[in-house]
């Protein structure tokens, strides 16, 4: 079986700070990828002359299923985007 995760879900929101929850498969199991990124603020004069924001990340937290039914999302980071996730696929939120 090929080891390479491929993507199955991808969700990132909010501005300054924002968050991102990722799902890859390989065919056996599931990984979860929560990130949490901060942008810099770049100046007017900055922004004219090209110059774009940068993101940091501040966080990355990676977690392996064999299943994604009976997972407790609310135990794990980035809850609203877990939520939307589960409502999206019809998977039990706890």
């Amino acid at each position: 079986m090929d080891s390479s995760y491929q993507p199955i879900y991808r969700r990132l929101k909010g501005n300054t700070f924002s968050e991102g929850f990722s799902i890859f498969y390989n065919g056996e199991k599931y990984k979860l990828v929560f990130q949490k990124f901060k942008r810099d603020q770049v100046s007017k004069s900055d922004k004219k002359k090209g110059i774009k924001p940068k993101r940091k990340l501040l966080m990355e937290s990676n977690f392996f299923f064999t299943t994604l039914e009976n997972i407790e999302f609310s135990q794990l980071p980035c809850k609203t985007l877990s939520k939307e996730f589960c409502e999206k696929f019809n998977i039990i939120w706890k």
